[in-house]
């Protein structure tokens, strides 16, 4: 591709949907190669690990579409189409990051991302992709991860991982659109409640389907019960906030026992 100078003007923002995995890797490249690198700082610190400040200090930096065009470009200098790439790729690191996704979100979810690229990566990405336009993203930033150190590897990793466990506590927060959708309770041997705004339940003999004109959420006990450990773990960066707690007890998901070892 075309080396540009910093005089010519990029096009307006152009946005593509991408695999969530991929979307909360390249976040996590961004505290790690971005300008600041605070938010990295104070998650290693929340998280217990050891910093050491002049070997992250001496890491290169970079804007975020600074960091695009640079892992397309090392996508572009392979010379390889798309399917040829994809079986010489050493899927090690990125297999890694999807396993700990699926571990804890297990959901196929494709979301925007949005970049001022120069015409040339563009035009790249979109003759590159084979199936969907956001798949060179994607195997840029997992060719990217591939090539990695152990010390820089360990850093996305790190952050990663916080990531992906921040979204998890984020699907079991309570803040439900009570206004425009029905919310449902499902809990073992096929029980099932309507939630009222109060956090009360109304037993109903079945969950309605979603639809556009009906739409609902349904809270899964089951669900709730196989994250309750992460979840209610005082030393994890990503547990409950207290109200939430006692927002699950009332419904019936945490116990009084669970909730007075949380609380104390």
């Amino acid at each position: 591709m075309k080396a540009y100078t910093s005089g010519w003007n990029k096009n307006k923002a152009k946005t593509f949907r991408i695999r969530e995995v991929y979307k909360i890797t390249f976040d996590a490249c961004m505290q790690v190669y971005g300008n600041n690198r605070n938010e990295l700082f104070q998650t290693l610190l929340k998280l217990g690990k050891d910093i050491d400040v002049e070997k992250i200090t001496a890491l290169p930096t970079y804007q975020s579409f600074e960091f695009l065009e640079k892992i397309l470009n090392e996508l572009c200098n392979t010379n390889m189409p798309m399917n040829q790439f994809r079986h010489s790729l050493d899927e090690s690191n990125i297999q890694s990051v999807i396993n700990y996704y699926n571990k804890q979100l297990n959901r196929l979810e494709s979301v925007p991302v949005a970049f001022k690229l120069y015409p040339e990566y563009i035009e790249f990405i979109q003759e590159y992709a084979e199936k969907r336009i956001g798949e060179p993203i994607e195997l840029a930033v997992a060719n990217f991860i591939s090539k990695l150190n152990e010390f820089e590897y360990g850093l996305i990793e790190t952050v990663v991982r916080n990531l992906i466990d921040q979204k998890l506590k984020e699907s079991f927060n309570l803040d439900f659109p009570f206004n425009t959708h029905t919310i449902y309770l499902k809990l073992p041997e096929e029980e099932f409640y309507k939630l009222e705004s109060d956090l009360s339940k109304i037993p109903v003999d079945s969950i309605k389907k979603h639809s556009p004109k009906h739409p609902s959420i349904v809270l899964n006990k089951s669900a709730f019960d196989e994250n309750k450990d992460m979840l209610l773990n005082k030393k994890n960066l990503n547990k409950l906030d207290i109200d939430t707690a006692k927002g699950y007890h009332k419904i019936g998901f945490i116990s009084e026992e669970e909730l007075n070892n949380f609380l104390d």
